[in-house]
Parts: C-alpha cells; sequence; structure tokens
C-alpha cells in the first residue's frame, strides 16, 4: 500500500494560498484601477448566478457581507457590474471603490455564496473561488506562472478534485463510514493462507478493483472486522481508504554497474533447480546469492572476495574479452503513484501519493522497447521486476532479468545494453550489480504526498504538472496519447485530465466502486453491532 503522512490528515484550515491573497488584498488602500474593473466586473458574475435576476443576486451578495439594512448598498455601481451595464471607467479614480479592505470583505462573501450553491467541500471551494476572481488582477498576474502553477492546469485540478469528491460522496456512505470510524473505531482483517500476515491478502488485490469489490462483498475472501485494534504495525484506519494505483513516475539515469560474468547463467540455473526440487518455498535471491559468492570465491586475490565482513566485487574496468568489470550503463528508475479517498476534518479528501525510495527498482533503458512503462502497466503495484536487495554479506544489490522481461526484450535490446554480445542471459540472472549506497534518492524516506487540491506543496506540485522535464509519468492503465491536454505530456496531471474526458472514466469509477464497497461493508458490520446491542438490551427483563 502507499506511504501515510498522518501530519497533513484532518487539517481542514482554509487554504494558505487563499487567505495570503485576501490579507494582501485588506491592506491595499488603493486597489490599482485595473485590478477594480476586474473585480466589478466577477462580482457581477456571481450576482448573476444567485439569483434568477442579477439584480437580486447583488442584493444577496450585500445583504449577506454587511447586513439588510446597509449603506454599502448605494455604492453598489461602484462595485459590482451587472449585466449589460455600460463598464465602470477604470480611469475615473470616483468611478470604482478604491479600498481594498471593501473588496476583499465582498469577494469573500461571493465566494462563500459560491461554494455553498456548488456544494461538496465548502472550504475547497470557496478557495477556488477566490483564486479565480483574482486571476488577471496585479494579486495573481495572467502572465505569472508562479502564482498560478501552468495557466489554469491547476485549477483544473483543484475542480477535478472537487467534482470527483462530490460523485463519491453522493454514490457511497464513506463520509458516513468515516464519521463512525473516528468515533467507534474498527478493523478490516484477513489472514494470508501461507504467511499468517493479517490483512495481506486484502491488500494484494486492492489493486486489482473487481477482485478488491467482490472481497470486500464476501464472495471471494472471508472478511472479518474487529475493535480490537491491530497488535502489529500502524492502527491507521487505513483499510477503509479507497485507493487506485494511477502508474508511476520514471527517472531515467546513468550508473556505473558492474556486469555480471556469463559463467553465472549456468550456475544460477542449476542452483535454481535444485532448490526447487528441495524446498518449494525457496528464498528467490538464493540462486544470484551462492552463485555469487562461488564465483567471487573463483576470482580471490587481491581483486575482490572477503573483504572486512562483505562479500566485495572486484574492481575490474569491463573487459569484454573478460565477460565482466565495471562501467556505465543507462538505467531507470519509478516510484508508483497512488490517489486515495481519505477524511479531511468532516469531509472526503483526495490524497496524492509518491511512493518513498525505501525500495530501489532499476531497470534497464532498452534500445526500441519501453520497459519501464510496461513494468509499470503490467506488473505493478505487486509486480517482480525489482532490483534484488541481497543479503547482508554483500555490500551491493542486483539487476535481475526477470522471465516476464526476457520474454518481452529483443537480442538488439540486450546488445544495447552494453553486454557481452555472446552472453546468453537467463531468467533469474543478474544482469549487473550496483553498490547499495548509491541509491537514485529523489523522493524522500517518507515519499511525497498531499491533497490533490492543495497546490501550495511545492515538491508534488512539481511532480504532479512534470515540471522536471526528465521524469515522466507511465500510466498504469493505457490511454489515448494523441487527446491534447493543457499541460506538458507524460504527467500526473495529463493522466488525470485524459481520464476525466474518456469513456467510462477508468481510473476513477475503480476509485468510485471501492468506497461503495468499503462503506457498505463497514457501515454494514457497524450497523450489525447497533442490531445486536439493541436486541439484547431489549430482551433485559
Amino acid at each position: 500500500m502507499s506511504g501515510e503522512n498522518s501530519d497533513r490528515i484532518g487539517d481542514n484550515r482554509k487554504s494558505a494560498k487563499a487567505e495570503g491573497l485576501l490579507r494582501k488584498l485588506r491592506s491595499m488602500a488603493r486597489l490599482p484601477v485595473g485590478d477594480r474593473e476586474i473585480l466589478a466586473t466577477r462580482l457581477g458574475e456571481v450576482a448573476a448566478k444567485t439569483a434568477p435576476s442579477p439584480l437580486e443576486g447583488a442584493r444577496i451578495l450585500f445583504d449577506r457581507a454587511w447586513g439588510p439594512e446597509n449603506a454599502h448598498w448605494q455604492k453598489r455601481k461602484r462595485l459590482v457590474r451587472i449585466g449589460d451595464e455600460p463598464a465602470p471607467d477604470a480611469r475615473d479614480v470616483g468611478s470604482l471603490v478604491s479600498s481594498g479592505q471593501t473588496w476583499a470583505h465582498l469577494l469573500e462573501t461571493a465566494a462563500t455564496i459560491m461554494s455553498e450553491m456548488e456544494g461538496g467541500n465548502a472550504e475547497w471551494l470557496r478557495d477556488h473561488q477566490i483564486r479565480r476572481m483574482l486571476y488577471g488582477t496585479s494579486l495573481i498576474p495572467s502572465n505569472d506562472n508562479s502564482a498560478v502553477g501552468s495557466g489554469d492546469t491547476e485549477e483544473l485540478i483543484s475542480f477535478l478534485a472537487i467534482k470527483l469528491l462530490s460523485k463519491i460522496d453522493s454514490n457511497s456512505r464513506l463520509k458516513q463510514l468515516f464519521g463512525v470510524l473516528a468515533n467507534s473505531p474498527f478493523w478490516l482483517t484477513t489472514v494470508h493462507e501461507t504467511t499468517e500476515d493479517q490483512n495481506e491478502a486484502l491488500q494484494r488485490l486492492r489493486h486489482s478493483t473487481e477482485e478488491y469489490v467482490a472481497a470486500l462483498q464476501g464472495v471471494a475472501l472471508p472478511k472479518k472486522f474487529t475493535s480490537k485494534p491491530p497488535s502489529y504495525g500502524s492502527r491507521e484506519l487505513s483499510w477503509s481508504w479507497p485507493e487506485v494505483h494511477l502508474g508511476a513516475l520514471v527517472r531515467p539515469f546513468k550508473k556505473r554497474v558492474f556486469i555480471a560474468p556469463s559463467e553465472l547463467t549456468s550456475v544460477h540455473r542449476a542452483i535454481w533447480e535444485e532448490d526447487e526440487e528441495q524446498d518449494a518455498h525457496q528464498d528467490p535471491n538464493r540462486p544470484v546469492r551462492e552463485g555469487l559468492i562461488a564465483w567471487i570465491s573463483s576470482i580471490g586475490g587481491a581483486l575482490g572476495g572477503w573483504q572486512g565482513d562483505r562479500w566485495q566485487l572486484p574492481d575490474l574496468e569491463f573487459d569484454r574479452k573478460l565477460g565482466y568489470g565495471w562501467t556505465e550503463m543507462e538505467l531507470e528508475d519509478f516510484r508508483n503513484v497512488f490517489l486515495s479517498v481519505r477524511p479531511i476534518g468532516n469531509e472526503l479528501g483526495l490524497w496524492l501519493q509518491i511512493e518513498a525510495d525505501d525500495n530501489p527498482r532499476f531497470i534497464p533503458s532498452l534500445y526500441g522497447y519501453d520497459l519501464a512503462a510496461d513494468v509499470v502497466r503490467e506488473r505493478q503495484p505487486w509486480g517482480d521486476f525489482y532490483s534484488l536487495m541481497l543479503a547482508d554479506e554483500f555490500g551491493f544489490h542486483a539487476i535481475e532479468w526477470s522471465e516476464w522481461a526476457a520474454k518481452k526484450t529483443s537480442r538488439k535490446s540486450l546488445i544495447s545494453l552494453g553486454l557481452p554480445s555472446k552472453q546468453e542471459l537467463q531468467p533469474g540472472n543478474a544482469i549487473a550489480f550496483c553498490d547499495e549506497h548509491e541509491f537514485n534518492d529523489w523522493t524522500g524516506d517518507a515519499g511525497v504526498g498531499a491533497w490533490l487540491h492543495d497546490m501550495d506543496h511545492p515538491e508534488m506540485k512539481a511532480f504532479l504538472l512534470g515540471l522536471d522535464p526528465e521524469i515522466r509519468f507511465a500510466p498504469a492503465q493505457p490511454q489515448n496519447a494523441e487527446i491534447p491536454v493543457p499541460c506538458r505530456d507524460e504527467t500526473i496531471a495529463g493522466f488525470l485530465l485524459r481520464t476525466a474526458t474518456s469513456e467510462g472514466q477508468p481510473a476513477f469509477t475503480e476509485l468510485l466502486d471501492q468506497a461503495k464497497a468499503l462503506s457498505d461493508a463497514g457501515m454494514g458490520f457497524h450497523e450489525s453491532l447497533l442490531d445486536k446491542y439493541r436486541t439484547l438490551i431489549s430482551s433485559i427483563e
């Protein structure tokens, strides 16, 4: 499952960006004349949406701001432009109110009214409306990307989050379930048949939504709720959070690696076959480990072997005649991206999570074949193509050649890695080895997580909008890449926008299906407990 960031969960404060804009507006004794005209027009648009008559809407706006008997109504034309009224002449200083404090109060009132009309999370909608009405003024210049991100894309993503949450809220009992869990927590547990790890079986189904929903409905996997807090791991109620795997961020890099010798091929295969005969649950790292120890031992001397408390690789540059040695290889690393619905105060929130740097996955960058994208689409998040973390007796990791990758890769692609032309890789072999201390650290020990509507998170905004052109997003589900999007291609933002316009909206539908199944199962358990104790209490004489 994706990582957590509990410090931000439950934070229902007003957006720092919107509050900062209003504070700056209030401090302006004389608003620039161009800003006044923009705000008068925008407030007129709000008035037109508030009531059948724009004038009536303006009256509602003023009454909400200053009460029914307010002197500001006499200045209505200096604050709100309605319908076909001639545009106020901004050059005439006396034609429009100058006080930023007056504009800020009316603007905040208008944003509150609009958020109430939209429904859903009032705070988010209010902040969205404030930024929308101020866009183009001196506070949010239309050409200032630092203020609003990539044009209006940031606002589109925020609005998409709001609409998606509104749909989930209307079609599930998830908000009700979160409310119950806040005061009467309970947990969903399962037991894996082989490992006996609670919750493992359910989590492995989590990103196969159809099977997961069936499991929650009791069709494919027995479910068990308990009021007893788990004795292992976190006590967070993350089981109740619907979650989908969107894909992964892929980052290319060059790394010094040790090309594995061809002699290891037969050693790996022989050990693997022997293990399979003796033990059905053998350690999958054992073929690499034992074959490597045998090879390093055969080299001996000062070139490598047991040094200090670990096995070390020989310090040799790659030699094609020898078939092994250190060289530079183009690799790709990736971090899975998840979208989940979580509680934020009394509302629903969309949490975007990029996983942590806790497991290196170095994928060869192959000629003519995007292996990383295929791995993400077909094998993640529970795939088998990872760098092998060898035992503590080694000071390095192995980049494995998996059976799945071997079936999909051409000989030309292998040669592009710089491997000896005569070397034949077998599934389970190591392509190369790399230093264990040289992880490609770019998302940190805790990963990167933020509310999807929160564009004040600079690191998440950079990942979302693809501000680093070297990092690309590989979707877990195929999409029509020909559909243009108002942001960089191959980004999380682009994926979300294409999903919103695609038939069936797969990722969003999966999130909704999980929300329904989770809330129905959870509320069913809670309601059955209430019925049980109600009956027992009624029978007391």
